[in-house]
């Protein structure tokens, strides 16, 4: 079926080689092609991937990321410890909102305090829990007070942006913030606009706006970039069309290593998932290199854990699940799960996103899976079914990526047992518990010391590989169609928008 869309397209695109000239975006506007829409615009409620990527441009935080991970400046110039509960920041002159309006340290407390106001119902609040106060102490200095010794407090601080303090509470869609771009317009189903921001502090963009697509079918998004309709797609087409794409002389492919994560989540609450041995048998009988060889054309390379191997708390001396279908049903015989007379040992249901490429992975694990006798039904559903699925527990099997993995500190996000829904702050969907992990995700969380924490860490990836609440599979690679007439447009290993601040549209 892939190969014969593919075959369809690439004869579409050669019929239409000889046609009229193809459509051209507007000089003074990027327009992207994406897949589906993000939940929220507003940067306290912005947690699924697209949501975070546009946030990242319309409502930047006190600290960004460069293109390496690493932090940076954004509208906090710098920041000091000045005792392991007390965090200063100094706010960076000149900035302003996009309504024209100065950037001062009362907006800083005001979004930090909707965030961590539990009326706000905002999933970051738990990565908040330990401060205890935030403090103006004087228009261009925020004061972070904390019950604790907080690690991955300045991690944290990435995530949301700062929202000017008069338009918080007024349940208004587009937030006023400080970003290069600023959203005029959510047509769900249809586009986003954004405008470039005059005052944005480094500088306004060099094109008006961007427009972005919503584009559920992604051979519709492909043929719109190769007829020149859409300026960018990234990260946001089935790999098997990247042939056909990078023979279109108006487009430039590009790839860089990525870090986000391809990852499968167990819900432990099923009696056959909450045995290991299932776990180990289903992670052994899946053949990663010939999915990113075969189904995902090379744009990936093998996962180990949640950290990347560039993360400098990454722990490569963990226990690996080599592909073993012979092992797997050892495994499966071991823990009571013998082929019955139709060759099924156990049955799931494994739940995931329309996407294509998506439900194409699916089929592929369904086939490997049913190698050792587990079968697998298929349930895709449109991204906001499927998504409030995985948060209520409504699942068997799923996978999903995993973006900006910056910090070990995600692993109390994703299998600290406080974190359990409906309690925790959903991000435990699995139901895992264990105690001895707990016990080092707090140590890790409070402890400041390199060392000391990167030792607590690499235990904790340890008992993870051992344990298996999830699946690592792949770290996904970064690839970007682009129109020629976007240039100085460059990559970030997150997937992210941020190179647009600095492209330019050519006429």
């Amino acid at each position: 079926m892939i190969l014969r869309r593919a075959r369809v397209l690439a004869a579409i695109l050669w019929i239409c080689a000889g046609c009229a000239r193809p459509d051209r975006t507007p000089p003074d506007t990027v327009v992207i092609a994406v897949g589906s829409n993000p939940r929220s615009l507003d940067p306290r409620f912005a947690t699924d991937a697209l949501a975070s990527k546009i946030v990242e441009i319309t409502c930047p935080g006190l600290i960004g990321r460069d293109e390496k991970g690493d932090l940076r400046p954004e509208l906090a110039e710098s920041w000091t410890w000045e005792s392991p509960l007390r965090l200063a920041f100094t706010l960076r002159p000149g900035v302003r909102f996009s309504d024209g309006a100065a950037l001062e340290a009362a907006d800083v407390v005001a979004t930090y305090d909707s965030i961590r106001d539990p009326k706000t119902a905002s999933v970051f609040a738990a990565a908040y829990a330990e401060i205890e106060r935030i403090e103006a102490r004087d228009a261009a200095t925020v004061v972070f007070h904390l019950k604790e010794p907080s690690a991955p407090l300045l991690q944290d601080v990435v995530n949301p942006g700062i929202v000017r303090r008069t338009s918080l509470g007024k349940n208004e869609p587009f937030p006023v913030c400080a970003g290069a771009f600023v959203p005029v317009s959510f047509r769900r189903d249809d586009a986003i606009e954004l405008v470039a921001n005059p005052r944005y502090w480094r500088g306004a963009p060099k094109f008006a706006a961007i427009s972005i697509r919503i584009v559920p079918d992604a051979t519709i998004r492909v043929l719109e970039a190769a007829h020149g309709s859409v300026d960018l797609i990234q990260n946001d087409f089935p790999p098997h069309f990247l042939r056909v794409l990078k023979k279109q002389k108006n487009l430039v492919i590009e790839t860089t290593p990525g870090r986000n994560l391809k990852y499968l989540v167990f819900n432990l609450s099923k009696p056959a998932l909450a045995d290991v041995r299932v776990r180990r048998a289903l992670a052994m009988a899946i053949d990663r290199d010939a999915i990113l060889e075969y189904k995902l054309a090379g744009l990936g390379r093998p996962a180990t854990g949640v950290l990347s191997p560039e993360d400098p708390f990454y722990e490569p001396d963990v226990e690996r699940y080599a592909f073993d279908t012979m092992g797997a049903e050892r495994l499966l015989d071991e823990a009571g799960f013998p082929r019955g007379a139709d060759g099924v040992r156990v049955r799931f249901e494994y739940k995931t996103s329309t996407d294509e490429t998506a439900v194409g992975v699916a089929k592929v694990l369904k086939s490997q899976w049913a190698a050792i006798g587990v079968d697998v039904t298929i349930r895709p559903a449109e991204w906001g079914i499927f998504f409030h699925d995985v948060q209520t527990g409504n699942f068997e099997l799923y996978s999903l990526t995993m973006t900006a993995v910056v910090d070990p500190d995600l692993h109390r996000w994703l299998l600290h047992s406080a974190n359990v829904p409906p309690g925790g702050s959903l991000s435990n969907r699995g139901g895992y518990r264990n105690a001895e992990l707990d016990r080092l995700l707090d140590r890790g969380s409070a402890e400041i010391d390199f060392a000391k924490r990167k030792a607590i860490y690499a235990e904790v990836q340890r008992i993870v590989a051992r344990e298996l609440p999830v699946v690592p599979l792949w770290y996904e690679s970064v690839v970007a169609a682009r129109s020629t007439r976007l240039a100085g447009y460059e990559l970030s290993p997150y997937a992210a928008f941020v190179g647009l601040a600095d492209a330019e549209k050519e006429p």
